[in-house]
C-alpha cells in the first residue's frame, strides 16, 4: 500500500463515494494530541464560496484523490464552521454528528474504508 506524507495532501482532490469530485484540498487539520491528519477542507458552492470540513476518516487514496464514505450533497450541507482558524472542540463535536461518526450506523458506514492513518508516513 502507497505511502504518502500528510502535506501532499494538499495536490489531492476529495471525491464522494461514487467517484464525483467535491473540490480540491485547500487546508489539512492535524490532531492536536497525535499531529495525524483528521481533516481537510475543501472550496464548493458557486465559485468556490463556501468552504466545507471533510473527515478523513473513511478514506481511501488513490492516483490523488482523497474517496470518502459520503455524498457530494452531505458534504456540501456540512455545517458551516471558520475554516480560517483552529477547530475547536464544540465545532468538531457538530462535524463529527454531522457525518454520523460516533454512531454504530457510521461506524457501519466506515467498515468498507480505511484510515488515512494506513495511507499517511
Amino acid at each position: 500500500m502507497p505511502t504518502l506524507a500528510w502535506h501532499e495532501l494538499m495536490k489531492c482532490v476529495v471525491a464522494d463515494r461514487d467517484g464525483h469530485v467535491v473540490g480540491s484540498v485547500r487546508q489539512v487539520y492535524l490532531d492536536d494530541r497525535s499531529g495525524k491528519p483528521r481533516w481537510v477542507t475543501v472550496r464548493t458552492g458557486f465559485f468556490g464560496s463556501k468552504a466545507v470540513f471533510v473527515p478523513l476518516v473513511c478514506v481511501a487514496v488513490k492516483d490523488g484523490v482523497i474517496i470518502t464514505a459520503y455524498t457530494a450533497r452531505l458534504i456540501r450541507d456540512s455545517p458551516s464552521v471558520d475554516a480560517d482558524q483552529h477547530i475547536d472542540a464544540v465545532e468538531e463535536a457538530t462535524l463529527y454528528h454531522y457525518y454520523d461518526i460516533e454512531t454504530k450506523a457510521g461506524l457501519a458506514l466506515l467498515e468498507n474504508f480505511e484510515t488515512l492513518d494506513d495511507f499517511i508516513d
